[in-house]
């Protein structure tokens, strides 16, 4: 799209005070001196507890939980439901209109009103189609479970198996350290990945690094001496860099399924805790033997849910795999976050106290491309 000098200038004045942005839009916010935290505004996140974060004199905020960046305008595009891409010169008008910067006319290069409505309609009437194939899907769901020889097993007697079957051998819960060193050099042997933990005021603190024996010894050994909380990235990260955002990816090799909650709401009990977890096990084993998934690994966070790696998506397989896992009930915000920090094996979870446990492990298929190794770098 063109854009005239004048719709550059308000672009850029715009993307240079996201902080207004972010009060004219009544986003709470919570100083915390060199940054500040508030909810992160994407659509598909609905985090209890502030995870989005501005630094200061930044022109860009982060989720930490779900992985969504962007600056002033993708904030305001989000909140107002408008498509940057498509609908800018309307999210311009918007960001003008909050900040009370003076009106400027609509460039003659602009999309005009009725481009923009035909887009308008034919993304609505994608999104009603995928909408119908999901619900669809839904209703097969309690079919699966029900036909499922599994249904009857409790989770114990299914993780146990899945321990059994692991194609790699996964050592025993007493030797966590090695099932994380065994995970991470399995998953992303020669790659440079992050690695890092969750610092006392909810910020990942981590360095991205390369694979070898030493580095992992030296890691795992640093997470033990501060609280047994290791956190992992899906994905490898380019040379030289120091900061695990998204821009740094060299690639995403994997997604992590997540199932959090049972019938629309978080478990409590631990029936509700264990049902939830056994359904997760039964969808991911028809998805995989249906050929939609392939795991590498299976992790009991220690809490109320359990990861499952499994290799990225080729491109033109992406939509069918993110409607299909929509529709069996997982996490999208897991499921699409590319920089998340995912519990390891032996990461102690802060409420319950309990082990994230190793279930099951298996070698990529393929393998990614390694990036030229280096020195480490400490990074968040």
């Amino acid at each position: 799209m063109k854009i005239s000098d004048a719709a550059d200038r308000r672009k850029e004045t715009i993307k240079s005070r996201v902080r207004d942005v972010l009060d004219a839009l009544r986003i709470e916010t919570h100083d915390r001196g060199a940054y500040v935290m508030f909810r992160c505004p994407c659509l598909e996140h609905d985090d209890n507890t502030p995870s989005a974060v501005l630094y200061r004199n930044a022109q860009y905020v982060e989720c930490f939980g779900c992985g969504w960046r962007g600056d002033a305008l993708d904030v305001i595009a989000l909140k107002r439901g408008l498509d940057v891409q498509v609908e800018f010169p309307e999210v311009l008008d918007e960001g003008a209109q909050l900040l009370d910067l003076p009106s400027s006319p609509r460039d003659s290069g602009a999309i005009s009103s009725k481009d923009r409505e035909t887009k308008r309609k034919e993304r609505r009437a994608k999104k009603e189609h995928r909408q119908r194939a999901i619900e669809r899907a839904k209703q097969e769901v309690d079919r699966i479970i029900e036909a499922s020889g599994d249904s009857n097993l409790s989770y114990d007697e299914m993780a146990k198996a899945l321990v059994d079957a692991s194609p790699i051998p996964v050592p025993d819960s007493e030797a966590s350290e090695s099932a994380a060193h065994l995970m991470v050099r399995t998953l992303f042997a020669g790659k440079r990945i992050w690695l890092g933990r969750f610092s006392s005021d909810g910020i990942p603190k981590g360095r991205i690094v390369d694979v070898t024996e030493d580095s992992l010894v030296c890691e795992l050994q640093a997470a033990k001496a501060k609280g047994n909380d290791l956190r992992l990235t899906p994905s490898t990260y380019l040379c030289m860099q120091d900061h695990r955002r998204g821009e740094n990816v060299h690639e995403q090799c994997y997604a992590v399924l997540e199932m959090d909650e049972l019938r629309g709401r978080k478990p409590e009990s631990a029936d509700e805790i264990e049902e939830l977890k056994c359904r997760c096990l039964i969808l991911i084993k028809w998805l995989t033997e249906h050929g939609v998934i392939r795991p590498v690994a299976v992790v009991d966070t220690g809490n109320k849910s359990l990861h499952v790696w499994i290799e990225a998506p080729s491109e033109d397989r992406a939509q069918d795999v993110l409607d299909q896992v929509d529709a069996m009930g997982f996490d999208l915000r897991s499921y699409k976050n590319k920089v998340g920090p995912f519990r390891l094996p032996g990461c102690v979870h802060s409420e319950t106290k309990r082990e994230a446990r190793l279930l099951w492990l298996a070698p990529p298929s393929g393998g990614t491309e390694a990036v030229e190794t280096g020195s480490t770098c400490e990074n968040q």
